[in-house]
């Protein structure tokens, strides 16, 4: 499965956007599990759980939620065997930022330098 990169955007503005980040066992999302997510929807707080949370899901399954996450397609393939299927658009940051810095290394910590 391959994750697009292309998302609506409403006037100038997304309206409702979804940020997580997972972090797993290993990278088989066959064989690993979810340690913890990481996720913010919109200006509210951040969440981190150990669990999967009703109002994540709500947000997933959501079509007219954007989805961004940094390698988002990692994350997806664990939470699709997890949950299912989200609904929407998703947009992985790490796109523009490996375009913008082909020669640099691409993993959060050399991002949020």
């Amino acid at each position: 499965m391959r994750i697009g990169t292309k998302f609506e955007i409403v006037g100038s503005a997304i309206l409702n956007t979804l940020t997580f980040d997972l972090e797993t066992t290993g990278l088989n999302h066959r064989r690993d599990k979810i340690l913890c997510i990481g996720y913010k929807f919109n200006d509210n707080p951040t969440i981190c759980t150990s669990k999967i949370t009703e109002e994540f899901i709500r947000y997933y399954q959501d079509a007219s939620v954007l989805k961004v996450g940094f390698n988002i397609n990692f994350d997806l393939h664990f939470l699709v065997d997890s949950i299912g299927m989200w609904s929407g658009p998703v947009y992985d940051v790490m796109v523009p930022y490996c375009n913008k810095n082909p020669f640099e290394e691409h993993n959060l910590k050399a991002l949020s330098r």
